[in-house]
């Protein structure tokens, strides 16, 4: 989640160097990427240097519209692109795959985000197709609803592994009436290959359930004293 903190501090710095609400610093450091070659959002340390130098610009990943996000390891752990000799529904894919087997330890996002405003209050299911070879970890999507710069709510779908077929994974979540950034992605850990087809984000009624987010959290402190 480090390179969602970054991006949130480049909002920050922004509306405190100009007085911009939250909406108007997303949109233009979003603005701000459009022209602009590299690998997603500025390190944690590039970020630093906003505070003298205003926040620089966003750069463009393989994909249009989506950016990498280097999660364990080094960018060039992973190759990503479009492969239009896979697909499912359509005729291609975004192909997530190692370029070495030493990234058993790596894992790498592809992602983006959106303004929240048209979901608010609303049950959203962010659904794809998955396809693996050879994972050595696991393929899943991921959603995170953010209301200015603090998480509200993230969470992933249920694994892809080794390697399978085309198989639906999806995340459902609730929008929060204050919630003002939807971010979704993609998350590779380990070695191996993966497509993602046919991604959707759709609102759904109450009757489809939401994602489970953990064990359910005990209503008082236990076993203080240490006597179990």
């Amino acid at each position: 989640m480090t390179k969602s903190r970054d991006l949130k501090l480049l909002i920050r710095e922004r509306m405190k160097k100009t007085g911009e609400s939250y909406t108007t610093a997303l949109r233009h450091v979003e603005n701000m990427s459009s022209g602009a070659q590299g690998n997603g959002p500025p390190t944690a340390a590039t970020a630093e240097r906003t505070k003298q130098n205003g926040p620089p610009p966003l750069v463009r990943d393989e994909i249009k519209g989506w950016r990498r996000m280097s999660e364990k390891g080094m960018p060039e752990d992973y190759e990503i692109r479009v492969d239009h000799t896979q697909g499912h529904r359509s005729s291609s894919s975004a192909l997530i795959r190692s370029r070495r087997d030493t990234a058993v330890d790596s894992s790498t996002k592809l992602m983006q985000w959106f303004l929240a405003h048209e979901y608010r209050g609303c049950r959203v299911r962010l659904s794809a197709w998955i396809k693996s070879e050879g994972l050595t970890g696991s393929c899943r999507l991921w959603m995170e609803i953010d209301e200015n710069t603090r998480r509200l709510i993230v969470a992933t779908s249920e694994p892809v592994t080794a390697t399978a077929e085309w198989t639906r994974r999806e995340v459902v979540l609730d929008v929060d009436q204050e919630a003002t950034l939807i971010l979704i992605g993609i998350l590779l850990n380990g070695a191996g290959a993966a497509w993602v087809a046919d991604i959707e984000i759709e609102k759904v009624g109450k009757d489809v359930a939401t994602t489970t987010l953990g064990p359910d959290l005990p209503s008082q402190p236990r076993n203080l004293n240490f006597v179990e």
